[in-house]
């Protein structure tokens, strides 16, 4: 069951001032809540009413049951008025539930203290309280005025005052009402007088309004105990009127709930715990509040729907496999068990609990007397060779009724190893489907001929089979063996008991490397006794020929009452529509597949809705149920994980475990209980076995060992307790572990390079045209090569079409260049499959590496390549360069169209490369290498040019700069919180750790700054916190306790946090600072785009669910380059795709984040942005950023000995401590919400720094040349060496000398707006840069010894 724990009911206690004494406070602070804190995900988690003598309030926000914790916010005639920070404490002793925590004026910021209640007790006779469900109906008459139906969701207490006078108050919510215009949450009071006979409540919304709605009727006790308040409403305001009833629901802190998610059964929606929904408790049939329950398929549900707010979810008890089957056969009688189409009549069909039940029952009967003779010391073995079918499942809940040890073999195993199995474990029955006789038959004795038993191919599905393999021998089918049963009286007990160490189960390994190894399993690994969260109804496929542990599995299913759906791989994907599965186990290859048939059905010119529409199709491919599913036997592509979660709305989990161990992890965090150990692998210097090494697990779920097998090499001691080795590579970090690959797999390349091979095809295998892959690698080579098994689409695919594929996918997966194939070999004679042995459960790598040993060494060799195919668009001189750089020969296999990285370039083949071009007197950025065809880069060399507009124009920025849906859906909900506490991104840096110390210095005390940092772990992204707050002076200004260093990455999903963060800081945070950016002048858009474009999608997403202000950093780089700029009232502008262009990449960037931003605040997101032009000096201190481009510029100079004469640019500044400053007094300030400041400084003019700079370094004597020569000076003369030679094309470029006219200030960029702003609203006066904090920043470097 689910530790969360949950409550309703009424608290009494008091706010106490931090300065009180006596807890015995002034009546003010006297309280009385009723209040429900609930499991639903939704908003709100807890609500409830506060009564005061003269008024009412409503309480609204978020619990978290498994840490009892709250945040809540209570509203006094409609202004916020009070938060509240508590957490429910329970004293079982006394069975008393206590509220405890702090309070905080939201009016006064001056009182705040700390809050003590106790739940009181209901008591029928003179105390209700709890959370009240049902709906209020139109009357009839009223049915061509549209008037919706509305759920009821109240929060009351109703308590005697004297005599048969009772009083109630409370409030509720619900979101699902026409009443108020743009009101998707209503909240509201609820307040009424009477006797419980005749109550009288008046409903009064959160609004401006006096907006009422009366409630009369009586409260009726009910069997449970519990009551129902029912009788008509009327609404005078609106002319409307009719019934209604609300049920009381009580949530004791002291009862444990199941927790399951429900899937309705008319829409497909998901119903979490706490919701309401209309059940049926004997079906566990589900129906959503939002009218399906009115839908006529659910009206017409044979039992009547009721509502509720928990699921209606049995669990079947027991200690041993034996009482377990037992009571789950008793208790889901009636419930559907198995799923399958019908051989005969192709239509689907289904056996329950109870039909099941009966077969197991006589089948045992019959099997009795094979087994008479069992005891605790000769345990009986049924040995079964079958595939999964209806009789199959049959057999072995036979086998555990009658207290046997199941033993499953793979059928398709060779001969030796089934004789192998059957001489270590004697079987005294042998169950073997009628496909594996003619195979097996040969290999038994006599007494083992004795106890066989066929399961015919139509027998499978229980359809009637009366002939046996032969009339003369003991050999019966399964149809005999039923019929004997029906007939027999004998009890099927057995003598002894079953305890947690009895062996029930041997399950053998796949036998890809020699014989199979039977793991023990016993009574405690066979019975499930973990208690995690389902769906219901809880339906699963099982696809797979042969699961070996199929057991484990089924044992869960019918403990939880749940259904499997039979299929096999061929017929899966018509049958899952008709299954309808809300469950879904498959292999990263199968989930791949699944993401092809998305690709498949995409083209360029979809719009959204298009794209979501195919995303919609392919959920009704899977059935239109899956809500959640499992990958495992291997790890699973990003690409696809994203895609199942995100587009297809599947809770996937990514599983990590072993037959030997069980579960080890979920989505890479380890499971408790599971304790990791890691061990160095022999050759790899990297799995040094302290973060990297074999994974070896100590697990509550371990084997005892092999049957047959004392000791094993798998099982080492490790500190005293034992481990198994799972043979695979892994990153440890804490509590999370990372699936590398197997151990014995990974290659190692002729560089010292270990690659996963399965790493590499996952993500080959994403390719429509690719039905599976095998990478194959050589310590001689470089590089791997893919072999390949096409699918239908890439079966008129040539070798070198195959490779050019296989390079530009392997290079848009972000793979490194020597992981991307070089070299292809195309399998059209053969497919892989059990019967070769290429593949069983999983690739046989050992035999595939085998049957393709001669292969390997010819493609190696370059034998199979053809010699005669052209270079598609390249030279053979540029070819050649090629070929040198990379040190092997190419030969066809590339064309125009690749990339160098594709080919398998790494960052020193792009130097030797950039040099080559150099040398040539050819300026060519590494960016340009990276990013561009080799198309592009022959014709850079051949036409000694390069036109930029080429690959620019690629861009369709109106697609880029578009808010994508989900964030326009949260947008259009957002409302903006009360919460205080801070989220930081760029904590680090030159900006970061001084907003940092503003940010501290300006808010409150007790306010909480989480800055998300780059970092290996928390601690290290404290310490590069605290170095950069050490470089700008401020490191002891501080105080720790409010500073939170977390490990994230704005540019992954969550942040690059675990969910449990990410989503407790969405419940904390109400002030978000995007400062993180990704400065780079030379690289381009795309390479950009992950950090400060996705990254800024990914923090407003955040800011968007957790309701609070998003303060963004952007920079007068997003500005038109143009005098007469166009801002409107609130400083925003619209630049044109012909001005985005013009822009470097970190331009454009910022340019694409603004008009998203913008169409985010268009929406009602809470934005701000501050636009900073060149960040200068501290104007105290001069701390500077030694990585800003002028500076790099000014260092570049000495360097050279050389500056332009006569230079007079204009630079423009704003201070590092004055842009921190403003930029948190903005954010504070409620007037700023979308509006874009300009922070522009005065004009600076070069001259007078060199002057500052020249007098402080008297000692270099500098040169002066005219601005025509200072393109060419630069880039014959700066050094290779140098730090500054990556940006040599840029400081070449800059014009020193330009012509002014007049003495305009702020050319190009408004700024009064923000300057008539800051000095009104937030008193804060304009800054001027002066002579005087370029002379502290020149000292400064100097310190630094930057110029040396």
């Amino acid at each position: 069951m689910s530790r969360d724990t949950y409550c309703s009911g009424t608290f009494i206690g008091q706010r106490i001032s931090d300065d009180s004494i006596d807890l015995n406070n002034t009546e003010e602070n006297r309280l009385k809540f009723t209040l429900c804190f609930t499991p639903t995900k939704n908003y709100p988690s807890v609500f409830g009413g506060g009564l005061y003598d003269s008024y009412l309030s409503i309480i609204h926000g978020t619990y978290n049951g498994t840490k009892r914790e709250c945040s809540m916010i209570e509203i006094i005639n409609g202004i916020s008025t009070y938060s509240y920070q508590c957490k429910l404490i329970i004293d079982k002793s006394k069975s008393t539930v206590y509220l405890h925590g702090t309070w905080k004026s939201l009016i006064n910021s001056n009182l705040f203290g700390k809050l003590a209640m106790i739940c009181e007790e209901d008591i029928p006779t003179d105390f209700l309280s709890g959370i009240w469900i049902g709906q209020s109906d139109p009357d009839e008459e009223l049915h061509d005025f549209f008037i919706p139906i509305n759920p009821i969701r109240w929060c009351i207490t109703i308590f005697r005052t004297h005599n048969d006078h009772w009083k109630l108050y409370g409030s509720g919510y619900f979101n699902d009402s026409a009443d108020i215009p743009d009101q998707p949450l209503l909240f509201f009071t609820l307040e009424g007088n009477g006797t419980l006979d005749d109550m009288n409540i008046i409903k009064k919304y959160n609004t401006n309004t006096d907006y009422t709605v009366e409630y009369r009727g009586k409260f009726i006790e009910l069997e449970n105990k519990n009551f129902q308040f029912q009788g008509r409403w009327s609404n005078l305001t609106a002319g409307s009127y009719g019934t209604f009833f609300a049920k009381q629901f009580r949530l004791n802190p002291l009862i444990f709930y199941r927790l399951d998610i429900c899937i309705c059964e008319i829409c497909g929606n998901a119903i979490n715990p706490g919701d309401n929904r209309w059940c049926c408790f004997q079906c566990t049939y589900n129906t959503c509040s939002s009218g399906c329950h009115l839908n006529s398929l659910a009206m017409n549900h044979k039992h009547e729907l009721i509502v509720d707010i928990l699921p209606c979810q049995k669990v079947a008890q027991g200690n041993t496999s034996v009482e377990l089957i037992e009571n789950a056969f008793q208790l889901f009688h009636l419930s559907p068990l198995l799923i399958f189409k019908n051989q005969k009549t192709n239509e689907f069909t289904s056996i329950s609990y109870g039909d099941m039940f009966d077969k197991c029952i006589k089948l045992s009967k019959y099997w009795k007397k094979f087994v008479a003779n069992a005891n605790d010391d000769n345990r009986p073995f049924i040995l079964f060779i079958c595939n999964t079918s209806p009789a199959y499942i049959c057999c072995l809940l036979s086998g555990l009724l009658l207290q046997s040890v199941i033993v499953p073999i793979n059928g398709s195993l060779h001969i030796d190893a089934i004789k192998h199995t059957l001489s270590i474990t004697n079987p005294s029955i042998i169950v073997i489907d009628e496909q594996y006789y003619d195979k097996v038959n040969p290999v038994l004795s006599s007494n083992q001929k004795d106890s066989l038993m066929i399961i015919y191919k139509h027998e499978e599905q229980f359809l009637h089979q009366s002939k046996t393999m032969n009339n003369t021998t003991n050999i019966i089918s399964l149809t005999n063996a039923l019929e004997f049963g029906e007939t027999s009286s004998i009890d099927i007990k057995s003598s002894f008991n079953l305890s947690s160490t009895t062996i029930s189960a041997i399950f053998s390994t796949s036998g890809s490397t020699g014989y199979p190894k039977g793991a023990i399993f016993t009574e405690d690994l066979i019975v499930p006794t973990d208690n995690f969260t389902l769906i219901s109804p809880f339906i699963r496929i099982d696809y797979q020929p042969f699961d070996p542990t199929i057991l484990l599995s089924l044992m869960t299913t019918i403990r939880y009452g749940s259904s499997r759906g039979l299929t096999n791989l061929n017929d899966m994907w018509n049958d899952i529509k008709y299954i309808k599965p809300t469950s879904l186990g498959l292999t990263p290859q199968l989930w791949n597949l699944i993401y092809k048939n998305y690709l498949s059905k995409l083209n360029d010119n979809l719009t959204l809705m298009e794209k979501e529409s195919v995303e919609k199709e392919i959920r009704n491919d899977l059935g239109g149920r899956v809500h959640v599913g499992t990958s495992g036997g291997g790890s699973i592509s990003p690409t696809v994980l994203f895609f199942i979660r995100n587009k297809l709305k599947i809770d996937l989990v990514d599983m990590y475990g072993c037959r030997e161990c069980g579960n080890i992890s979920k989505n890479g965090v380890i499971y408790p209980g599971i304790d990791v150990k890691l061990i160095p692998v022999a050759d790899m210097d990297d799995c040094d076995g302290i973060h990297q090494g074999e994974i070896c697990i100590h697990s509550p779920k371990m084997i005892q060992g092999y049957l047959g097998m004392d000791q094993h090499s798998s099982f080492i001691e490790i500190d005293g307790k034992i481990y198994y080795k799972t043979g695979d590579v892994g990153h440890l970090e804490g509590k999370t572990i990372k699936l590398i690959d197997r151990s014995g797999i990974m290659i190692k390349n002729s560089q010292g390079e270990w690659i996963s091979p399965v790493k590499i095809e996952n993500i080959i295998e994403q390719l429509s045209e690719i039905s599976t892959s095998f990478i194959i690698g050589d310590s001689n080579y470089s590089y791997v090569i893919a072999i390949i098994c096409p699918s239908q689409s890439g079966s008129t695919l040539n070798d070198i079409d195959m490779l050019q594929l296989i390079r530009f996918h392997c290079n848009q997966s972000a793979l490194n260049g020597h992981e991307i194939p070089q070299g292809v070999f195309i399998e059209r004679n053969i497919i892989w499959n059990e019967k070769n042995g290429l593949i069983k459960e999983k690739k046989c790598r050992h035999a595939l590496s085998q049957y393709y040993s001669d292969l390997k060494t010819k493609l190696f060799n370059q034998e199979l390549i053809y010699e005669n195919l052209k270079n598609n668009q390249l030279t053979e001189e540029f070819i050649e360069i090629l070929e040198n750089i990379l040190n092997r020969k190419l030969n066809g296999q590339i064309n125009g169209d690749n990339t160098f990285l594709e080919i398998g370039a790494d960052s020193l083949c792009i130097s030797l490369l950039c040099k080559i071009f150099n040398d040539r007197g050819i300026s060519i950025k590494p960016s340009t290498i990276y990013n561009h065809q080799l198309s592009h880069l022959n014709h850079i060399l051949t036409k000694k040019h390069f036109i930029s507009n080429e690959i620019i124009h690629d861009i369709n920025w109106n697609e880029q700069s578009r808010l994508p849906h989900h964030i326009r859906k949260l947008c259009s909900n957002f409302k903006l919180s009360e919460k205080k506490n801070i989220l930081v991104t760029g904590a680090t840096g030159f900006l970061g750790p001084l907003l940092i110390y503003e940010i501290a210095k300006q808010m409150d005390d007790n306010v909480n700054i989480y800055c998300i940092i780059r970092a290996t772990d928390d601690e290290h992204a404290k310490q590069r916190l605290q170095d950069d707050l050490e470089k700008c002076g401020k490191l002891n200004s501080l105080n720790w306790k409010q500073i939170h260093c977390i490990v994230g990455d704005i540019s992954k999903d969550n942040l690059g946090l675990a969910n449990d963060l990410y989503n407790k800081l969405i419940e904390e945070i109400g002030f978000i600072y995007h400062n993180a950016s990704q400065v780079h002048l030379e690289m381009p858009y795309k390479a950009l785009k992950k950090w400060n474009v996705q990254g800024t999608l990914n923090v407003l997403e955040f800011a968007l669910k957790s309701h609070g202000k998003f303060i963004y950093t952007s920079s007068v780089a997003a500005l038109p380059a143009s005098n007469d700029l166009k801002e409107d009232s609130n400083g925003w502008t619209c630049l044109t795709s012909n001005e985005i262009n013009q822009k470097d990449g970190y331009g454009q960037t910022k340019v694409i984040c603004e008009k998203i931003l913008k169409q985010a605040s268009d929406l009602g997101a809470h934005i701000i942005i501050i636009r900073p032009c060149s960040i200068s000096p501290h104007t105290n201190t001069g701390y500077t950023n030694l990585n800003d481009f002028i500076n790099i510029l000014l260092r570049t100079q000495i360097e050279l000995n050389t500056i332009v004469e006569n230079s007079n640019m204009r630079l423009h500044f704003v201070p590092v401590d004055y842009c921190a400053k403003v930029t948190v007094a903005l954010s504070k300030h409620f007037e700023s919400q979308g509006k874009c400041f300009n922070l522009y400084g005065n004009p600076f003019n070069i001259a007078n720094i060199y002057k500052i700079l020249f007098d402080k370094l008297s000692n270099i004597n500098i040169k002066k040349i005219k601005q025509n020569q200072w393109k060419e000076f630069v880039l014959n003369n700066l050094s290779e060496s140098s730090r500054s030679w990556p940006l040599r094309e840029r400081i070449a470029a800059i014009q020193f000398v330009n012509e002014y006219h007049g003495d305009e200030q702020h050319v190009g960029v408004p700024i009064h707006m923000t300057k008539e702003f800051l000095e009104k609203q937030c008193l804060i006066p304009w800054f001027e840069i002066k002579d005087e904090d370029f002379i502290k920043s020149i000292d400064y470097m100097i310190q630094q010894k930057y110029f040396n």
